[in-house]
This record gives structure tokens, sequence and C-alpha cells, in this order.
């Protein structure tokens, strides 16, 4: 009983953690969902957009099927472990069961969902319209929000970890002229960590181009000198 505290620390510690990594989880998909969704298109590569070859599709849907057999079948991989007849095995599969029967049940009401959806518009006309219109006759990409925007209430807490660099021009009148706001958000570990790297790298590479001398003399030579090493160090 003496390490029960410490395990209950250990349990809360990691349900944060867990709760921590769900949270950035759904911004990062409601930014990267935004980005190809939200509206307008931005630029012209976007506007003129055009669906992948069937090849990548099928590639894509394999790895997506694994994803839903391995998440919905989960319970299945510590079946082996559970005949053991540990508890602890049976207390995670258990668990896992529960959480999974939540899963196919959500997964079950979407299908059904779709189903009755294409069964109520079979004979109905459907159209398609502008995303975010708000009344606007004209809308336009700078109208709507972007995909950072959604996300920003989470990313200013971590501003000081993303380091997000803002630029912004503020109106000067009640009817400016020009205005601008821009915000990005820079890769901290590219520049940081690989980006120097890298450059270290590079430069050594480019020191050692000084034993590249492109003759077959100076090649034989070192190829000399490595035996010659390599005698010496075995009969030392």
């Amino acid at each position: 009983m003496h390490g029960t505290p410490a395990v209950a620390v250990a349990a809360a510690a990691a349900a944060l953690g867990l709760a921590l990594i769900g949270g950035l989880a759904s911004a990062c998909f409601a930014n990267a969902y935004g980005m190809i969704f939200l509206g307008e298109p931005r630029s012209a590569a976007a506007r003129d957009a055009h669906e992948a070859r069937p090849a990548m599709q099928c590639a894509c849907g394999i790895l997506a099927v694994l994803c839903v057999v391995i998440a919905l079948g989960a319970a299945l991989w510590l079946t082996p472990w559970s005949l053991l007849g540990t508890a602890q095995t049976a207390g995670a599969r258990g668990i896992l069961v529960s959480v999974i029967g939540a899963g196919w049940l959500l997964a079950s009401a979407g299908v059904l969902s779709c189903l009755a959806r294409r069964v109520l518009l079979r004979n109905r006309e459907v159209g398609s319209a502008v995303t975010w219109d708000c009344g606007y006759a004209a809308p336009t990409a700078r109208m709507q929000y972007t995909a950072p925007s959604f996300v920003q209430p989470l990313t200013e807490q971590f501003s000081p970890l993303l380091q997000t660099e803002l630029h912004a021009e503020m109106p000067a009148t009640a009817l400016p002229a020009h205005a601008s706001f821009h915000t990005r958000t820079p890769d901290a570990i590219m520049r940081r960590v690989y980006l120097p790297l890298v450059a270290r790298i590079v430069r050594m590479a480019h020191a050692a181009r000084v034993i590249q001398q492109g003759r077959v003399q100076v090649y034989v030579l070192y190829m000399v000198v490595a035996l010659l090493a390599l005698f010496i160090w075995t009969f030392w």
C-alpha cells in the first residue's frame, strides 16, 4: 500500500498528459481541415486544385482502413495477454472493450446518417453555394476566417513555446486606407535543431572537400596509407 500515492500521482499525470495531447491533436486537425475546406480559395493553386490519382487514393484508403481496424479492434491485441489471467491486463481489456463499443456505436451512427441523407435527398434537387456567405453579395477570401483563427485561442496559451510572430499595421483613423494583421508560427524544432545541425554537417562536408582531389594517384596514396595503418594496428 506504500506505493498507492505514487501510483495515483502517476495516473493523474498520465491523464493530464493524454488530455493535453488530445486537445492539441484536435486543434491540429481543426487547422488542417480549415486549410482545405474553409471557404473561398486564397490562391490560384487552391482554386485549381484537383483530386489525386487513383493510386494515391488507394494508398491513403488502405492506411485509413488500417487506422480504423486498429482502433476498433484494439481489444483483440490484448486477448493473448488476458489469457495469462493477470488482473492488470483483464482490467485494461475491459476498459478498451467499453471504449471500442462506444466507437462502434458512433461509427454506425455516422454510416446510418449518411445512408439516411442519401435516401432523403434521392428525389430532391441538391445545390451548392459559397461557404461563409454571411449576407455578403460578393464574398471574398478576405472576409472569412482563416484556419489559424480557429485554433488561435489555444495557440495563444502556448505562444512562449510556439514563438508566434505577429505583424500588424493597425488602423490610425475610423476609415483607414490600409490595415493588415498577419501571424506566423515557425517550426521551433526545424529552426533550432534541424537547420543548425544540417548547416554544421554542410560546413564539415565543405571542409572535407580538400580530401577529394580527383586524382587517381592521390586515391592510391590514401589506400596505401590505410593499408599501412591497418598493418601497424594488427601487429602492434
